[in-house]
């Protein structure tokens, strides 16, 4: 195993760092849209009563 193979995390996949990094960050904000989609439903939701 190389010395620097422990140093860089979630290379396992044999991905770059940086691109498993932004791969991560891209899923993050997809989530969060969602979640604010939804909060937006629940607000229409709200709304109408």
């Amino acid at each position: 195993m190389d010395e620097d193979q422990g140093t860089t995390q979630g290379s396992s996949s044999g991905k770059p760092p940086e691109e498993v990094k932004r791969e991560g960050e891209e899923k993050r904000k997809e989530g969060e849209t969602a979640d604010i989609n939804e909060a937006a439903r629940q607000t229409k939701r709200d709304s109408n009563w």
